[in-house]
């Protein structure tokens, strides 16, 4: 991209998120195992573009090198992975977009409320005329409170209404965000951006339910950890296992970092796989470097989950 793609700040972040609603088409699985379901194999999707942000097209496999640590070791401990297939993703869409936001209200949420609402309304703030929203919210009770729109008065309105209280039903509150997604009868990419603290007390769905309907329907499930205390292991888990990403983020510069990271894997542009040299279930960062033509450039992710077989 002629960027880092570990963004470091509120304004670079919002920068990007520009740039990726209107970027080139193309899915994205981050953390997926691969076609053949082999576990430790993993991809990645971003997009490649050169100078004046024109997308770059005709890569090879020979242009990429990956090299990979675990999460929070060193630079020094990066060591070289085995990049295997390099898929093109040529179809160009406009970006038209819709996606549920679904918030935790919960009592526990107290603390950390007012970040997810800032980071809530800048994503807000950069959607275009065409891309479309819901808020779903919830408690113990699930909340609708904006339909899809475009309109941004009325999703600000819905965000800032917020309030926390009571117990947590996050399993549930994906599981209507799917099946409203799966309602809508309008063309786009469809996602779910899923803000909590990873507590669940409340739901009569779980996590597996959650992973089910989603794969079954197309539909990423991307999650974003709120506070110290997020409880991480169901949002790692539906994350990787709908091909998306997770976030355990501290501030409000990180969650709109997440914010602009999840507009990346709504549009794509390349996947590339590569067998990891780490053990199935550990969590790594990794470094893609293209050398082609416009390059060097240099795609970063970090504390991602290498895929285990699943049935």
């Amino acid at each position: 991209m002629g960027r880092a793609y570990r963004i470091l700040g509120l304004t670079a972040a919002l920068s990007i998120l520009i740039f990726m609603l209107v970027g080139c088409g193309g899915g994205y699985s981050p953390t997926l195992p691969s076609p053949d379901r082999t576990p430790g194999t993993l991809v990645t999707g971003f997009p490649l573009t050169g100078s004046g942000e024109t997308p770059i097209t005709g890569a090879r496999l020979s242009q990429f090198t990956v090299v990979e640590k675990a999460t929070g070791a060193p630079d020094s401990e990066y060591r070289s992975a085995k990049p295997t297939k390099l898929v093109e993703e040529t179809t160009q869409q406009a970006g038209q977009y819709n996606v549920v936001l679904v918030l935790d209200r919960s009592g526990s949420m107290s603390g950390t409320m007012g970040m997810l609402q800032d980071a809530a309304n800048d994503f807000v703030d950069l959607m275009r005329a065409d891309d479309m929203v819901e808020v779903i919210d919830y408690d113990d009770v699930i909340t609708v409170t904006q339909s899809f729109t475009t309109d941004k008065a009325l999703l600000h309105t819905a965000i800032n209404s917020l309030y926390a209280r009571d117990l947590t039903a996050t399993w549930d509150a994906a599981m209507k965000a799917l099946q409203d997604l799966n309602a809508l009868s309008r063309t786009g990419r469809k996602a779910i951006m899923l803000m909590t603290d990873g507590d669940d007390n409340s739901s009569s769905n779980d996590v597996d339910d959650v992973i089910a309907l989603a794969n079954s329907s197309n539909i990423k499930v991307f999650c974003l950890g709120l506070g110290s205390g997020a409880d991480m292991t169901g949002l790692s888990k539906a994350a990787s296992q709908t091909g998306a990403l997770a976030w355990n983020p501290f501030d409000a510069a990180a969650i709109s970092a997440a914010f602009a990271e999840f507009q990346e894997a709504v549009v794509g542009g390349y996947q590339l796989t590569w067998r990891s040299t780490f053990e199935p279930g550990d969590y790594i960062d990794a470094r893609i470097t293209y050398k082609g033509a416009g390059g060097p450039k240099v795609i970063t992710r970090t504390n991602i989950a290498v895929p285990v077989l699943t049935p």
